[in-house]
């Protein structure tokens, strides 16, 4: 992985100066980077979203904020919900639970996250027992998230397939590596890819 950055010997000025100068090439590139946003609909789907740099990302989080129940919770029991910057430190906590479905159901999530010309995947579609298989439905998303559960998915047949991306756990990890042709190997290429 390119973006990640190693540091060894930076024990003289100039070392500690490239070093300096890698971190913020590394954090401008981040911004220029997909970003990614599960969000748990009104019918229970977890859908990713996936948007094509930062800016479309934090756009999509200001919206997604109007769907959010934000419930107090019990921080002795579920410890502390806490937002954290790139060096992990601590920028803020939160006096509510972050993990809840939003108010948003499939279609109006399509509608706003196609507007940000962003991507949708449904993801591990094997916990919804098949519940929508609707032409009009499926077509809400771009592709389908797919692990070791999802074999046999009536999902499967009609969308691009995105393995194992949002496992949450070891076992459910279909193959150790996946891979997709891609015109070229950018960010804008995977979302050609993706919206076709």
């Amino acid at each position: 992985y390119k973006d990640i950055i190693f540091s060894c010997n930076g024990d003289n000025e100039e070392d500690i100066k490239k070093l300096e100068e890698d971190v913020t090439k590394a954090i401008r590139e981040y911004e220029k980077k997909a970003q990614i946003i599960k969000v748990e609909t009104i019918e229970k789907y977890h859908i990713v979203c996936l948007f094509r740099n930062l800016e479309k990302a934090k756009e999509f989080q200001t919206i997604l904020e109007n769907f959010i129940e934000k419930k107090e919770y019990d921080k002795e029991k579920y410890g502390y919900e806490q937002v954290l910057d790139v060096n992990d430190e601590i920028v803020n906590d939160l006096d509510y639970y972050l993990v809840v479905s939003t108010s948003l159901n499939a279609q109006m999530l399509h509608r706003i996250v196609k507007k940000l010309k962003g991507v949708l995947i449904l993801a591990h579609p094997h916990k919804y027992n098949n519940q929508d298989t609707t032409e009009e439905f499926i077509n809400l998303f771009d592709g389908i998230e797919k692990n070791k559960k999802d074999e046999n998915c009536i999902y499967n047949q009609k969308k691009k397939v995105i393995i194992s991306s949002d496992a949450h756990q070891i076992t459910d990890i279909l193959e150790c590596v996946s891979s997709i042709e891609l015109d070229e190997l950018s960010v804008e290429a995977f979302f050609k890819y993706m919206e076709n």
